[in-house]
């Protein structure tokens, strides 16, 4: 046993049953030694036997930590058989006097073996089992032990990995600050005091990042003030880039080449972004927009609105007039002519007009978390169309943040908002 607990093979073996073997071998010394001495019969060495015999016995079981049973067992089972094969064959129990003695001897070392090893083998167990609760305790603490170093080592490169994307975020934030300085710095001012006619105006604009795809221009030609709101695909970086696409075209649109008709205004558009990304059929990069054309001439009182997928809203005297536009985004595969059309508006005093993208409409909020929806939106314009733009702007926001202050606070800005003001 103690050979084989050296190879690593039955290490575990030998581990887990070296009680069984412990057994096994104490059995077969001590039956080796009975069959010894039967077999020394008639020798003056048989006496000297059964004197072994006792003697290894009490060395072997008085040190033993086997249970009493087992102790009990192998003692009896050597004695009994011992004991019957000598009646047998020579019938010396009643003869040879040391022999009663030495069952004796065997019965009375059975009763001290059970009376010392109950204690003594209930402690060894104790110990066994302490001694296996401190070896899992051990495992557990060296499993623990290599988990944290584990986790060190985790929370180390996620705290590289964090240090790298915090490092990144701020690049990305800093240069989408300079871009929105940039786009902001495009933009054309929309102050009352440089718009012809116009005596109050206000701009509400929420972008979903620093910069937007939503956007706001104006420009002149000889007799009429051209202004524009515009809704480009996506928001953010890409919006903001096609945003300042559509601001360099209208600029030279109307600007330099004089171009003062909405819906042919439009129609460039659509002909130049379609040029310039070379749309297809799967590629649809473009923009929704409104365009009015003020006439510079005062006595001149129509307004002219063409809009691509984007509507105008006008208030007088409380009364609303609402225009949807063509069907139809600036950009993609389908062909603007004739599908965009002019219309006009008489312009009266303290007329309101509303030009804004569908950003606001479709934010999702309130209590049961559902879009804002346009019927909704032209509702809060008309609620607060007399109040001063100023007021409008504040009112605009306070309703902004009301409905995304949801309870479940898991409602986000879902897209940029514009929304364009003016008093007549």
């Amino acid at each position: 046993m103690i050979l084989l607990s050296w190879i690593p093979k039955f290490r575990n073996s030998t581990h887990r049953y070296w009680q069984y073997f412990y057994s096994i071998t104490i059995t077969s010394i001590i039956y080796s030694l009975y069959a010894i001495t039967f077999l020394a019969y008639n020798h003056p060495l048989f006496e000297a036997g059964l004197y072994i015999i006792t003697a290894m016995e009490m060395v072997f079981f008085t040190y033993s930590v086997l249970p009493s049973a087992v102790i009990t067992s192998i003692i009896l089972g050597g004695l009994f058989t011992f004991s019957t094969l000598l009646e047998v064959n020579f019938h010396i129990l009643s003869t040879f006097s040391l022999l009663p003695n030495f069952i004796a001897i065997h019965i009375a070392m059975i009763f001290i073996f059970i009376i010392k090893n109950k204690n003594h083998y209930q402690g060894f167990v104790n110990y066994c089992l302490l001694e296996n609760e401190r070896n899992r305790n051990q495992k557990l603490y060296d499993i623990t032990l290599n988990q944290n170093k584990t986790l060190v080592t985790q929370n180390f490169k996620i705290e590289q990995q964090k240090n790298l994307l915090s490092s990144q975020f701020h690049e990305i934030e800093d240069s989408l600050k300079y871009a929105s300085n940039i786009q902001s710095a495009l933009l054309p001012s929309f102050q009352s005091l440089t718009l012809s006619r116009i005596k109050d105006a206000f701009l509400y604009n929420r972008p979903k990042h620093l910069v937007s795809g939503d956007f706001h221009w104006h420009g002149t030609t000889q007799e009429h003030q051209v202004i524009a709101t515009g809704d480009c695909t996506g928001h953010g970086v890409p919006g903001a880039l096609m945003s300042m696409l559509g601001i360099s075209l209208l600029d030279r649109i109307v600007n330099t080449e004089k171009v003062d008709n909405p819906k042919v205004i439009i129609e460039r558009l659509h002909r130049e972004i379609n040029h310039l990304l070379k749309n297809t059929e799967h590629n649809n990069d473009g923009m929704a927009l409104s365009i009015i054309c003020v006439p510079l001439d005062t006595t001149k009182n129509t307004l002219t609105f063409a809009g691509a997928k984007s509507p105008l809203l006008i208030i007088k005297n409380e009364k609303v007039e609402f225009f949807r536009g063509s069907r139809y985004y600036i950009g993609g595969d389908i062909d603007l002519h004739e599908k965009c059309h002019n219309n006009t508006v008489n312009i009266e005093k303290d007329m309101l007009v509303y030009m804004y993208s569908d950003g606001f409409e479709d934010q999702f909020g309130g209590e049961k978390n559902k879009k804002y929806k346009a019927a909704q939106f032209r509702t809060l314009l008309q609620g607060i169309s007399h109040k001063t733009c100023n007021e409008q702007k504040i009112m605009l926001e306070q309703e902004f943040k009301q409905w995304k202050d949801t309870p479940s606070k898991a409602s986000f800005q879902v897209d940029d908002v514009l929304v364009m003001g003016l008093r007549f």
